[in-house]
């Protein structure tokens, strides 16, 4: 979300509303060049009419980017937890310095004496999938609710399609309606 998707066709929203669509909702290193080319793409492709179509396809626009917002923040978070997963392979544990300090520890003529200890072994390199299960694990309740946001802004867009198919859908029925009035009335009119 740091750069634009691609060069898209800049399709201007109607002045009458323009100041709706002025401050899009930007966090951290996101950039304003990102979200228009997101926006300008999406209406591109569905070309609204009015005042209507024009906010709920900013619904649209909004919950595809939170959308990405939150795979992004969810991939960073399963990769700060795989992080953890390899540091924890190298940490000591209680037992580990208990081991050691035994092992340096000998007493010779009645006084301590420290010898040089070995370092703890490095662990053997472990499978990927694996480092990558212990992460969900790790994190699955944070998982699970990064994707119930996703959820809930997928959703959000959905509704936001469905509402603005049928008031296209209602609209392209009265365009319909008043076509069929004027031929009929033209027809009428030209039978008399």
């Amino acid at each position: 979300m740091t750069k634009p998707p691609v060069n898209p066709k800049v399709v201007r929203v109607p002045k009458e509303i323009e100041q709706l669509f002025d401050d899009p909702p930007l966090v951290g290193d996101e950039l304003r060049d990102s979200y228009n080319a997101v926006f300008s793409i999406l209406a591109a492709a569905v070309k609204p009419a009015d005042a209507i179509q024009w906010m709920y396809f900013d619904d649209v626009v909004y919950s595809t980017w939170e959308i990405q917002r939150v795979r992004k923040i969810k991939a960073a978070y399963i990769n700060l937890l795989l992080t953890k997963v390899a540091e924890a392979r190298f940490a000591w544990t209680t037992a580990d310095y208990v081991r050691q300090m035994r092992l340096a520890e000998k007493i010779i003529d009645g006084k301590l004496k420290m010898e040089e200890v070995k370092p703890k072994p490095e662990p053997e390199p472990e499978d990927p999938a694996t480092s990558l299960a212990k992460a969900y694990l790790l994190g699955l309740d944070d998982i699970e609710a990064f994707d119930k946001h996703i959820a809930l802004f997928e959703a959000r867009r959905n509704n936001a399609l469905r509402e603005l198919a049928w008031h296209c859908e209602t609209t392209a029925r009265k365009l319909d309606k008043a076509s069929r009035d004027i031929i009929d009335g033209e027809f009428t009119e030209a039978t008399k």
